[in-house]
């Protein structure tokens, strides 16, 4: 098998650390979406175009995405309203996770993506 470099030409042109990355159906068009975590930086979501390509959507969707220590992620149907949502893990940004300083302990951070309608609960 022989695989061919198309990060540039897909539209993917993130460079810098990440500590994870998800594949999900943003906005329900049946092609799998790219959501990078970007560890330490404000994550990055490709729609994808279904031509071999994606699009940096990501100051569209999010009107302020905040810089935080993001670790893995998934997508799954956390609503139960028939699309996909997608949940993000978040660190204490270099913190111990010490529930004695809630600026350093570890939260979940569950992301609600609806198509037009973004919402996010920390929980």
């Amino acid at each position: 098998m022989l695989f061919q470099e198309v990060t540039n030409e897909s539209g993917i042109s993130r460079v810098g650390v990440t500590y994870g990355s998800s594949w999900g159906d943003f906005n329900n068009d049946n092609l799998p979406d790219l959501w990078i975590a970007n560890h330490g930086n404000p994550a990055n979501l490709y729609l994808n175009q279904g031509d071999g390509t994606f699009q940096d959507v990501t100051s569209e969707i999010f009107v302020n995405l905040v810089r935080r220590d993001r670790h893995g992620a998934a997508w799954a149907d956390f609503d139960n309203d028939g699309d996909q949502d997608l949940i993000q893990l978040v660190g204490g940004d270099s913190g111990t996770g010490s529930l004695t300083n809630p600026r350093l302990a570890n939260h979940l951070i569950l992301m609600i993506w609806h198509f037009l309608s973004p919402q996010m609960i920390l929980m």
